[in-house]
């Protein structure tokens, strides 16, 4: 690989022996209902080890034992890692705090975590062995249950695989049942105070006062050398296959194994959003979840660049 122009100054490590250590939470439901989440921890193990990482498996662990075994790893030894990662596998939502914050929860074998909780184990005031190291989160979990109904564009016909033998997308959204969801109208504009309907002419008469108050707010949770790339947008469904596993997981090991070791990782990672939001749900049986979008979101407190070279 080539990194040309890159000072060795602005690069986390600059060696083909880098060390790393990945954590991999997989949660499959109860009895085995997250159809798929097996193909999700084979492909981020194969990930991983393309990159050189060791990894570590947690499976279907209560709130209490993940936190525990998370706290253990934190406290571990890790200054001989030069890269921390954690990818997480199973079902989410957001949660609404009395002060009107929306946060996002991960679902566990018998409740739920704050996914801040676990991100900041390994921030640099709780985990001080990793200061200055680069650590990387993926998050593939529903974040609410809206859909992205895309936008229609104009593309060369190309020739679609046969659909017949194709097991249906499920969702990753931590609830029950399913209600069709609230999908964006595309013919709705927003200006100033008030919401115009595209060839309507029904005019909100909420002031920008009562809409600052009523709106929910949704902080993103990064720490200083963190880079978090969630499956979808907070609020969002992201979907998985039960035969392929989670399209997002797809992608990021795709596009890892593919341009890690010749660009940067920022880089990888926006190929991967492409990867992604090239793809749509195939759910024909429930058509509000049917043909439905999804992009990544990347949020990134990086100091400088990682470029993995290979071993």
């Amino acid at each position: 690989m080539s990194t040309q122009g890159e000072d060795v100054e602005d690069l986390y490590f600059h060696h083909s022996q880098s060390k790393g250590l990945a954590v991999l939470i997989i949660n499959m439901g109860e009895n085995d209902q997250r159809r798929g989440a097996d193909k999700d921890g084979d492909l981020l193990k194969e990930m991983f080890s393309h990159l050189g990482f060791q990894t570590l498996v947690f499976q279907n662990k209560s709130s209490n034992d993940l936190l525990r075994e998370l706290k253990n790893v934190s406290m571990e030894q890790l200054s001989y890692i030069d890269c921390f990662a954690v990818a997480i596998s199973t079902h989410g939502r957001e949660a609404q705090t009395k002060e009107k914050v929306m946060e996002d929860v991960i679902v566990t074998a018998d409740g739920k975590i704050k996914t801040k909780v676990i991100l900041e184990m390994f921030a640099d005031h709780k985990c001080p062995q990793l200061i200055n190291k680069p650590r990387l989160f993926f998050i593939q979990a529903c974040r609410g249950e809206q859909m992205d109904s895309g936008c229609p564009m104009i593309l060369q016909k190309v020739a679609m695989p046969e659909q017949a033998e194709r097991a249906e997308d499920q969702a990753d959204v931590g609830t029950e049942s399913h209600p069709p969801p609230k999908v964006q109208n595309r013919n709705v504009q927003v200006s100033g105070a008030g919401v115009q309907e595209e060839g309507a002419r029904a005019l909100a008469t909420a002031s920008a006062d009562d809409e600052d108050e009523d709106a929910p707010v949704r902080p993103p949770v990064c720490f200083k050398d963190f880079i978090v790339m969630n499956a979808t947008p907070p609020g969002y469904f992201a979907f998985r296959n039960p035969s392929k596993g989670s399209l997002f997981l797809r992608c990021l090991k795709e596009g890892i194994c593919k341009y890690a070791h010749s660009m940067s990782l920022f880089r990888t990672l926006t190929q991967v959003s492409g990867l992604v939001a090239k793809e749509e749900s195939y759910t024909p049986s429930t058509p509000h979840l049917d043909r439905k979008k999804q992009v990544p979101v990347i949020c990134s407190m990086l100091t400088k660049d990682i470029y993995f070279r290979p071993q």
